[in-house]
């Protein structure tokens, strides 16, 4: 039997806080733990804290995705072909119709009532 313990405390990841808390929030404690056995015969691995990097996340807007035939056509639908677009055919045309695309989604397959706009 043997234990393992770093040799000081590590950052594994650190985050922009997005979303202050409204209450206080205790940091979560470990235990004390009394063993019965004697564990001073233990054999103990020190693990070297410079193993591990910290990564940090920074939480910026993503680049906007640009295509010149796909501009066009944005520009060119309403908001209800717009709405058509996000909403999509659902599930349930997936299940029981042919559909014209065949992309499936969480909510289902993509619609196919803006084909005629693509020209």
């Amino acid at each position: 039997m043997c234990c393992s313990n770093l040799d000081k405390n590590v950052v594994l990841s650190r985050h922009e806080n997005v979303c202050e808390p409204q209450a206080k929030i205790d940091e979560i404690q470990p235990p004390i733990v009394n063993y019965k056995e004697d564990l001073s015969n233990l054999k103990k691995i020190i693990i070297d804290s410079l193993s591990f990097e910290t990564v940090n996340y920074e939480y910026k807007k993503p680049a906007t995705y640009h295509d010149e035939k796909v501009d066009r056509l944005m520009h060119r639908l309403s908001l209800k072909d717009m709405i058509e677009l996000v909403v999509g055919a659902g599930i349930k045309s997936s299940l029981f119709n042919k559909n014209y695309f065949n992309v499936p989604g969480a909510s289902g397959n993509t619609t196919s009532k803006l084909v005629k706009k693509e020209s």
